[in-house]
């Protein structure tokens, strides 16, 4: 998806300040997995939405992401 897209969607002003989420090294997704886990928080307590239309279908995951 397009970096100015995500932007957008995010509220940001310049797609500049975006790149800042996007491109998180390894060590910065493991701190803020170690923060979430210490906080209690992971995937497991996540609501899926049944219905959403990209659950079982690979096709639209490859489509939504880009691929």
């Amino acid at each position: 998806m397009p970096l100015e897209a995500i932007a957008l969607f995010l509220g940001h002003e310049d797609p500049v300040v975006t790149r800042v989420y996007a491109r998180a090294d390894t060590e910065m997704k493991r701190r803020v997995i170690a923060e979430a886990q210490a906080k209690g928080v992971g995937v497991e307590y996540l609501e899926v939405d049944k219905s959403a239309i990209w659950i079982g279908n690979e096709d639209m995951i490859k489509k939504l992401c880009g691929l």
